[in-house]
């Protein structure tokens, strides 16, 4: 009995290292486009960004890819952040969401995901209220669909949404395997409660002057 007491101290300890070695091995990641920081394990990949330019929001979205692995294929699990202005081209012009609230965003996303002509055998599991960054309300809900490497095995998959700073982000967890889907999850939280929202960086488009002065203007000036 002495020896299980003087050894709890000491699994004590060994328990508190490993979480202090985990937060430790946390890298940050800032997108000033989309508007967020986060941190992601050290052994995951470095983010990925697509349609990266200062007016990414404005037009088609942004979108942000964190690979689980730092040998990437396509069976590893992937981390995608997508941010989309409520006025952008790709929710109003393309006439694909009317949106101005966080739950019609989340309609339409699972509208889009049920009809997706790339998802075969879709099926919903469940929804439910949750948060991002520990305090930004937000929505969630899974669904499994077939693998297409393995027709008789199903995934689930996970999205996250919510709207900050009038800005929609979609979250998607997109499993290799129903195995890592559910070793992942954890990992996958601690990234989302990491989120900060920050207002998206919008660039300033420059106009030369003989564009925006007629000529009498300029020749006063010079004088």
């Amino acid at each position: 009995m002495k020896i299980l007491l003087y050894g709890v101290p000491f699994v004590i300890l060994f328990i508190l290292s490993i979480q202090t070695a985990f937060s430790e091995d946390m890298l940050k990641y800032e997108n000033q486009n989309m508007g967020i920081r986060l941190s992601y394990p050290s052994y995951w990949d470095h983010p990925s960004e697509l349609l990266g330019e200062q007016r990414c929001l404005e037009s088609r979205g942004c979108t942000a890819f964190l690979s689980m692995s730092k040998n990437y294929s396509h069976s590893i699990p992937v981390l995608m952040i997508n941010a989309f202005s409520e006025s952008s081209d790709f929710l109003q012009l393309e006439k694909a969401c009317n949106c101005h609230s966080l739950m019609e965003f989340v309609r339409q996303k699972y509208k889009s995901i049920q009809s997706s002509d790339f998802l075969r055998g879709f099926t919903f599991i469940n929804d439910n209220q949750t948060t991002v960054g520990k305090k930004y309300p937000a929505w969630q809900f899974e669904y499994s669909r077939l693998n297409e490497d393995f027709p008789d095995e199903r995934l689930t998959s996970l999205e996250v949404m919510t709207k900050v700073n009038g800005t929609f982000y979609d979250i998607s967890y997109v499993p290799g395997t129903n195995q890592s889907y559910a070793s992942q999850l954890p990992e996958v939280r601690k990234v989302i409660d990491s989120i900060e929202f920050v207002a998206p960086h919008k660039a300033v488009t420059k106009i030369p002057s003989f564009l925006i002065t007629n000529d009498t203007e300029i020749i006063n000036s010079q004088r």
